[in-house]
C-alpha cells in the first residue's frame, strides 16, 4: 500500500509513522510525505498516522490486493497521547515496537559479542540481571532463574532453555530471528501474565515475513538452515540447526572431561494464515534434541570418577489467532502444548523425568474511548510432572499434577496529554489451594516533557514451587513477592536514558532442612527476603556516525532465608555491582562490522564448610571480567549474493573467572575441600559463514 501525509497547507510531512494497527506492519514518510509498504493482511484494518506535535489518526481501511494510493491530513491539534511509560518504560524493555521505547531489536541481540546469538546472553546485558556464568540462566534483580518465565506470543514455555548438567552453562532454544518483537520486563508487569515472581520474556513470532529468502549459515561449531516460504494467504517458515561441540573441545582443552560433548539437533516450523477479515493465525512447533555426558569427579574421596550422562527431548507447539471482531474490539486467543523430557544416568542410578504442559488462553481488547482502553480474558493450565528414579534394583516414582486458572483484567486510562493510568487484577486458583489468589497491578505515568516522563508501578505475584518440591509434598503454597518501581526516562532522537529504583518483598519461600530428602515434613513455606537496588541504563545511536553503544549498571541489595541457608543471606548468585557496556560500529570503507562488550560483576557470596556457622555466606569471590569481540565482513561484492564472514571471541584477555564453590569433605584430612566453579575454557572463539538466498 501507498499514499502521502501532508498538513492542513498541503506540504508534505516527513517522518511521521504510519502502520496497521495491532500488527508490525508500517514505515515511515518520506521527505516528500510519501510512503509504501507491504503487508500480509487483508479485509478490514485499522490504519495509524502518528507524529509529536499533530493529532494521531486512526481510520478504519478495506485492504485488498490492489495497491492503495491513500492521503492523510495532520493537525497540530493537543491530543490525548498514549505516555509509553505506563505500558512498557517502569521495569520493561522493548525490543522492536516502534511505537514504543526501544531497547534491543533482535539484530542487536545477534550481533552482542558476549550473547553468541543467544536471547537471554543478550539480556544479560540490561540493567536488572546479574551474570551468573556456571547456568547462562536469566536472574533478575534478586530473583533465581526459576523467576523469570518464558512467554511466545502469550503462551507460558515452561522449558526455555536446553538442558546441561550441572555447572555447565546452557542458552534458550529459541533463535531471536524467529520473532519479531522482544519485550523484556524487570518487574511491575502486566496482569495479563503470572506464575513468575520476578521478571517475564514475552516474545512475539513474525507475522508478516518481507519476501521469500533461504539462509545457509555455517558455523565452527555446526550448521543452520533457514527458509522463508510466502503463498497468497499464508506464510511459512522453517529452520533446522545442529550442533555438535566435540571438534571443537578437541582444539580448545576444557576444564570438564567429557566423553560425549554436548550436541544438540533442533527444528521449528512457523505456519503464518491471514483468514480474513483481519484475522490472523500463527502455529509454532519446535523441537530439541540434546545429548551430552561427562565424567563426574568423586571430590574427596580415593575413587575413578564416574560417568555422568543426560538426554533431553523437548517438544513445543503453540497456535495463536488475532482477529478483529469490529472498528474497537480485538479478540485474541491461543492453545499450547509442551513436552519436556530428561533421561540422567551416574554410575548406578538412572533419574527419569516428564513434564506435559498444556495452556489455553483467551484474551479481549477493546477501546471504549480516546482515553479509556479495557483488556480481559483468562487462562487454563494443566501441568503433569512424573519421576522414575532406579538404583541397582531399587525404584521409586513421584509424580504431581497441577491445575491452573486464571482471570484478569486491565484498563488503562488517559488522564490528560500528561498522565496516564493502568490498573489491573489477576486472580488465580491451582492445585495447591481452594481459594483464589488476588494479585492487583498498578502503573501511573507522568510526561514533564515531551523528552522527560516519570512513571511508577506495584504489582503483587505468585508462583508455585518447583516440581522437585512438590513431587515430595502437595502441601506447600505459592511463593509470593510484591514490587515497587519508580522510573525516570528521558528520550531524544537516537538517545535513551533511564533511571529505575526498586524494591520487591518476598514471603512464602521454599525452606528445607536436608537437599533432595523425600519426607514431605522436611519442606515447608517458611522463607522471606528482600531485593532493592537502582538500575542505570543509556543508549546512543545517534553520536556516532553509524555507530551504537550501550551502558547499564546495576546496585543490588538482596537478602533471603530460604532453601537450607542458615543465616538471613545474600543468596550465592548474586553481587552487588553489575556493568556492562556494548558498542557496535559499521564501516562502510572496508563493509565491515565491529562490536565489544565489557561485563563486569563484583564478587559473589559462597559457603566455607570449615568456617563457623555466624560466617555462613560471608565470603566472596574476586569481581568477574569479560571483555568479548566480534567482526563482520561483507563479502557480497566477491560472491555477488548476500554473503557475511564472522568470527567472535569472548573473554579475550582470557580472566579466570570464578563463580563460586562447590564443596565435598575429605576424609584424608578431615575437612572440606572448596572445588572452585570455573567456565570450560577461559575463551570461547566462534567462526561463522552466513549465506542469504
Amino acid at each position: 500500500m501507498a499514499g502521502k501525509v501532508v498538513d492542513k497547507e498541503g506540504n508534505p510531512i516527513s517522518s511521521a509513522g504510519i502502520y496497521i494497527k495491532d500488527s508490525y506492519d508500517g514505515t515511515s514518510s518520506l521527505a516528500d510525505g510519501t510512503f509504501s509498504f507491504k503487508t500480509s493482511l487483508e479485509g478490514k484494518q485499522v490504519i495509524t498516522i502518528e507524529l509529536n506535535d499533530f493529532k494521531s489518526i486512526e481510520e478504519p481501511i478495506e485492504l485488498t490486493t490492489d495497491v492503495l494510493n491513500l492521503k492523510y491530513v495532520l493537525s497540530k491539534e493537543e491530543k490525548i497521547k498514549t505516555i509509553e511509560a505506563v505500558s512498557i518504560v517502569a521495569g520493561s524493555f522493548d525490543a522492536s515496537d516502534a511505537k514504543k521505547s526501544i531497547a534491543l531489536k533482535p539484530m542487536d541481540i545477534v550481533t552482542t559479542p558476549s550473547a553468541g546469538g543467544d536471547i537471554y546472553g543478550a539480556l544479560s546485558t540490561l540493567p536488572g540481571t546479574q551474570t551468573v556464568g556456571e547456568t547462562g540462566k536469566l536472574f533478575v534483580r534478586g530473583g533465581d532463574d526459576y523467576e523469570a518465565r518464558t512467554f511466545i506470543d502469550g503462551l507460558q514455555v515452561e522449558s526455555p532453555y536446553q538442558q546441561r548438567p550441572g555447572g555447565i552453562p546452557t542458552k534458550g532454544r529459541f533463535s531471536p530471528l524467529l520473532f519479531s518483537g522482544t519485550l523484556f520486563s524487570t518487574g511491575g508487569y502486566s496482569a495479563e501474565y503470572g506464575q513468575a515472581l520476578s521478571s517475564v520474556v514475552l516474545l512475539k513470532t513474525d507475522a508478516a515475513p518481507a519476501n521469500d529468502k533461504l539462509n545457509i549459515n555455517l558455523y565452527s561449531i555446526g550448521l543452520g538452515v533457514a527458509g522463508t516460504k510466502k503463498m497468497e494467504k499464508s506464510a511459512y517458515i522453517a529452520a533446522f540447526d545442529y550442533t555438535d561441540l566435540g571438534p571443537y573441545f578437541k582444539l580448545v582443552p576444557q576444564t570438564t572431561n567429557w566423553e560425549k560433548a554436548p550436541k544438540t539437533i533442533s527444528g521449528s516450523l512457523n505456519i503464518i494464515n491471514n483468514t480474513g477479515n483481519g484475522g490472523v493465525s500463527k502455529t509454532l512447533i519446535s523441537y530439541n534434541d540434546d545429548r551430552s555426558s561427562l565424567y563426574y569427579p568423586y571430590y574427596g574421596y580415593n575413587k575413578p570418577n564416574v560417568l555422568l550422562s543426560l538426554t533431553n527431548k523437548n517438544l513445543f507447539i503453540k497456535n495463536s489467532f488475532r482477529t478483529r471482531l469490529n472498528e474497537k474490539t480485538i479478540l485474541n486467543t491461543g492453545i499450547g502444548f509442551g513436552m519436556d523430557k530428561n533421561d540422567l544416568r551416574l554410575d548406578s542410578l538412572a533419574i527419569k523425568d516428564e513434564l506435559f504442559s498444556g495452556q489455553i488462553k483467551v484474551t479481549l481488547a477493546h477501546t471504549i474511548s480516546e482515553k479509556v482502553k479495557l483488556s480481559y480474558g483468562g487462562d487454563l493450565f494443566i501441568k503433569n510432572f512424573t519421576e522414575r528414579i532406579k538404583i541397582d534394583e531399587s525404584q521409586q516414582n513421584l509424580k504431581f499434577n497441577d491445575l491452573q486458572t486464571a482471570f484478569f483484567t486491565e484498563t488503562e486510562y488517559n488522564v490528560s496529554p500528561k498522565m496516564a493510568f493502568k490498573l489491573g487484577l489477576r486472580a488465580e486458583n491451582t492445585t495447591l489451594g481452594e481459594d483464589f489468589m488476588l494479585m492487583p497491578r498498578a502503573s501511573v505515568a507522568y510526561r514533564l516533557s515531551e523528552k522527560n516522563q516519570l512513571s511508577a508501578a506495584y504489582g503483587m505475584f505468585y508462583q508455585n514451587p518447583q516440581f522437585q518440591y512438590l513431587k515430595f509434598t502437595d502441601k506447600l503454597t505459592p511463593e509470593k513477592a510484591s514490587h515497587f518501581i519508580l522510573n525516570y526516562q528521558y528520550k531524544n532522537k537516537g538517545r535513551l536514558l533511564r533511571l529505575e529504583a526498586f524494591y520487591k518483598e518476598y514471603k512464602n519461600l521454599i525452606t528445607y532442612k536436608v537437599e533432595n530428602f523425600p519426607d514431605p515434613a522436611n519442606y515447608d513455606n517458611n522463607g522471606y527476603g528482600y531485593a532493592k537496588g537502582f538500575d542505570f541504563f543509556y543508549r546512543d545511536n545517534e553520536s556516532i556516525k553509524n555507530g551504537d553503544f550501550w551502558i547499564s549498571y546495576s546496585y543490588l541489595d538482596t537478602k533471603k532465608l530460604y532453601r537450607d541457608y542458615l543465616l538471613y543471606s545474600t543468596p550465592i548468585y548474586f553481587s552487588k555491582h553489575n556493568f556492562s557496556f556494548v558498542y557496535k560500529q559499521w564501516i562502510s570503507s572496508i563493509k565491515s562490522f565491529i562490536g565489544m562488550s565489557y561485563t563486569y560483576a563484583s564478587g559473589r557470596p559462597y559457603y566455607d564448610p570449615n568456617k563457623p556457622a555466624d560466617l555462613f555466606l560471608s565470603d566472596k569471590t574476586k569481581p568477574y571480567h569479560n571483555l568479548s569481540l566480534n567482526y563482520s565482513y561483507d563479502l557480497s561484492g566477491i560472491t555477488k549474493i548476500p554473503v557475511t564472514l564472522y568470527a567472535s571471541v569472548s573473554n579475550i584477555f582470557g580472566s579466570h573467572n570464578v563463580f563460586g564453590y562447590n564443596n565435598a569433605f575429605n576424609s584424608a584430612t578431615k575437612k572440606y575441600d572448596l572445588i572452585p566453579m570455573v567456565s570450560q575454557a577461559n575463551m570461547f572463539y566462534l567462526l561463522a559463514l552466513f549465506i542469504n538466498l
